[in-house]
């Protein structure tokens, strides 16, 4: 089984190392990304990375960050749309979605 998690932040934050570390123990390999720069920035790096069944996503705060500032709600509204279209994605593609909540 192969693993894609996103986005890699594994020398900043030793939790990614540490579950890397116990997958592969298991015989699961994880292949570490970025987030891309544009729109659909899950599906991209899924799609890349064809031979991965499983996105496991660590951190939202790159997709959230701002959406309760935001002056216009439906600037606010567009980009949760935009962001559940990007899983909506994925899951077309047959990925499972594993979200870690920290």
């Amino acid at each position: 089984m192969k693993v894609l998690f996103l986005p890699n932040w594994s020398e900043d934050n030793p939790y990614q190392r540490l579950l890397k570390e116990a997958l592969l123990d298991c015989g699961v390999e994880v292949t570490l990304e970025n987030y891309g720069k544009r729109w659909p920035f899950l599906y991209r790096a899924a799609k890349q990375h064809r031979d991965c069944r499983i996105v496991h996503i660590h951190w939202l705060k790159p997709f959230i960050n701002g959406l309760g500032d935001s002056r216009n709600r439906w600037q606010c509204y567009f980009r949760l749309v935009i962001y559940g279209l990007d899983l909506v994605l994925i899951r077309l593609i047959g990925r499972r979605i594993i979200y870690t909540a920290h």
